[in-house]
């Protein structure tokens, strides 16, 4: 018999990811929560919420989900200069197949040790707002599937709407 990924086995997997979330009261508990059921719905090598800063411009990581050896960065990233730029300024997922050539192991903005093969990355929004980026990396080259962009989508907007209730009310 054929295995079928994680997010296939029933709607209620999402749906105790999102009571899971909405359970969280503190920031980190959320984003924590959010890149381990992300990392382990869509069977991810690890999976990165970077956090942006609309006032400096600048992303930084601020909740991860990976397998030991790997090590995610530190620090902040100006938005000119890191791979997760894309999806804040385009508002969209952006899709790397393949994360193995140069000009991606230069980015500063990303995780750093052996089977990083591709990365969707995920813009986080409420309200018309970009709060950051939630990137899920595959273990080897793969192709994201609509299932897997969907769900993605689906766990980045249940993350948005628990980061909402920390934003101060205009």
């Amino acid at each position: 018999m054929i295995s079928q990924p994680a997010y296939f086995t029933s709607s209620s997997a999402r749906i105790t990811a999102g009571q899971s979330l909405v359970a969280k009261l503190e920031q980190q508990e959320i984003l924590a929560t959010l890149t381990r059921e992300a990392c382990r719905m869509l069977e991810a090598r690890a999976c990165v919420f970077y956090l942006l800063d609309t006032t400096t411009r600048r992303l930084r990581c601020a909740a991860s989900s990976a397998a030991p050896e790997l090590q995610v960065p530190e620090g902040e990233f100006d938005l000119e200069g890191c791979l997760f730029a894309s999806p804040v300024h385009t508002r969209r997922q952006i899709w790397f197949q393949n994360l193995f050539s140069p000009e991606f192991l230069e980015m500063p903005d990303m995780p750093r040790g052996a089977g990083l093969g591709s990365v969707l990355s995920t813009p986080v929004v409420f309200e018309n707002d970009v709060l950051g980026v939630l990137a899920v990396f595959s273990a080897g080259t793969h192709r994201f599937d609509n299932d897997e962009k969907r769900l993605c989508a689906a766990l980045a907007g249940l993350g948005a709407v628990d980061l909402a209730r920390d934003l101060p009310v205009l």
